[in-house]
């Protein structure tokens, strides 16, 4: 079972190591570019390439919200409590108004997988604040 993120030192770590599965792969992207086996690569790693940069590129925006400081409703700063919390209801308005519709999809399956890997993410981020539920 997951445990349970409580606070933004939390949350921030989870971003990073989705972060840094994302380097790890485009390490390996890399490496089969040079090695002259890039289509072999991506037959086998593509999936994982284009979820693992999904989860990244969310996880660089929250960072750049919880790292640079925002203004509060109190004309003060936000506080990283404010942060998580502002984080946490948005992971929650995302998963609870979710579209889950399996039909009707677009007829291009890179969108198609684009759209799962976003899924994914919320639905990831969202049993991480509840202990893997």
């Amino acid at each position: 079972m997951l445990e349970r993120l409580r606070n933004i030192k939390a949350l921030k770590s989870l971003f990073e190591k989705f972060i840094s599965e994302q380097e790890v792969i485009l390490a390996k992207l890399d490496k089969a570019l040079n090695d002259d086996i890039l289509r072999h690569f991506l037959s086998s790693h593509g999936m994982s390439l284009q979820v693992s940069t999904v989860y990244a590129d969310e996880s660089r925006r929250f960072m750049r919200f919880i790292e640079e400081p925002c203004a509060a409703d109190d004309g003060g700063t936000m506080t990283d409590e404010a942060k998580f919390e502002i984080i946490r209801g948005e992971v929650q308005r995302r998963v609870l108004g979710m579209n889950t519709r399996l039909t009707s999809r677009s007829t291009s399956q890179s969108s198609n997988n684009d759209e799962d890997a976003e899924r994914m993410f919320w639905i990831d981020l969202f049993k991480a604040f509840n202990g893997g539920y």
